[in-house]
């Protein structure tokens, strides 16, 4: 039988910065455990998450946004804040990134392919001038978007990128779910299900931790360690769509599930080829913080909630 546990926050939290007039559009994490979160004009909110009109009145989010735009990325740690303008972006819904260098990538989470096989280019890396340096195309349908130390760039993607859509029914770049790929947007290394586990359907967690990458997905949820030589192990669970992972060693925060689970935080041990649910996690917020309207981010070994512009870290349970 399992147990419940309360987790504090494992320091008084961290007030991120706001800038005037900007709405926030992406809360991240570096490799480094710093904060991100990328600032645009409250004028083009609409040019940024804007959505696409088909036949019968369907909707589908924009791939990139009509308008070039600017914007202010705040990186944050526990000690100190800058920040970074940057020109000419034309992601829609945008993912961001630090790279080695003071560069900076910024993806669009969508990405058309057309039929003459030509494709958009939906990552942009920036200079610590703010100028665009690069552009290359990580596929449509990315869920996750992290940078290791080494600035290798980690791609978990959705169901639509796996299956092929936006055009790309023909082998598109992220059909095995996870991939990996050079500063330069070279893949290097795509994800090859071990023995026992299923294949990717969709990436619903991915944390790039200090020492490995890890991910769980959709069927079947196994929690899966890729190390630093690619070699891949996994482990069965009995999780139902969790959103985050958190992990040190052999324990491992799990967040998230669905509907009425979607708050839910399980303590796991990692065993043999099973991941064992020890307790239920209860995260502890002071009164009128609501996680349902929280974003909450497992990189490395801490849980990361971000609630009414503070900033909480939760770290696994020795």
């Amino acid at each position: 039988m399992t147990t419940e546990i309360y987790l504090r926050a494992i320091e008084p939290p961290r007030a991120m910065p706001v800038v005037a007039d900007h709405i926030c559009a992406f809360t991240g994490m570096t490799a480094h455990g710093d904060a991100l979160q990328l600032w645009i004009p409250q004028l083009v909110e609409s040019n940024v998450f804007g959505y696409e009109e088909s036949p019968g009145f369907a909707r589908f989010p924009r791939s990139q946004a009509e308008v070039q735009f600017s914007a202010r990325l705040a990186i944050v740690s526990l000690l100190s804040e800058s920040f970074a303008d940057l020109a000419d972006l034309k992601c829609a819904f945008p993912v961001v990134q630090t790279l080695p260098n003071c560069e900076v990538l910024v993806a669009s989470s969508r990405c058309h392919r057309w039929e003459d096989g030509s494709f958009e280019l939906n990552a942009e890396v920036y200079g610590n001038d703010g100028r665009l340096r690069s552009e290359f195309c990580l596929g449509d349908g990315l869920e996750h978007v992290q940078a290791d130390t080494q600035g290798r760039i980690w791609v978990g993607y959705t169901d639509e990128g796996v299956y092929g859509n936006y055009g790309w029914g023909f082998e598109p770049v992220g059909a095995l779910g996870l991939a990996c790929f050079d500063v330069q947007g070279t893949r290097i290394w795509e994800y090859a299900a071990p023995s026992g586990a299923p294949p990717v359907s969709d990436c619903y967690v991915m944390n790039v931790a200090e020492d490995a990458v890890w991910a769980c997905y959709y069927t079947d949820f196994p929690i899966v360690r890729i190390d630093s030589q690619f070699q891949i192990q996994a482990w069965r669970s009995d999780l139902s769509g969790p959103r985050q992972l958190a992990v040190a060693g052999e324990m491992v925060l799990a967040y998230g599930g669905y509907q009425d689970k979607a708050n839910d935080c399980w303590l796991l041990r990692l065993s043999d080829e099973i991941a064992e649910r020890v307790s239920e996690v209860k995260l502890r917020l002071p009164d009128g913080f609501d996680l349902n309207a929280a974003t909450v981010i497992g990189r490395d070994k801490f849980l990361h909630v971000f609630a009414n512009q503070l900033w909480f870290r939760f770290e696994v349970p020795a």
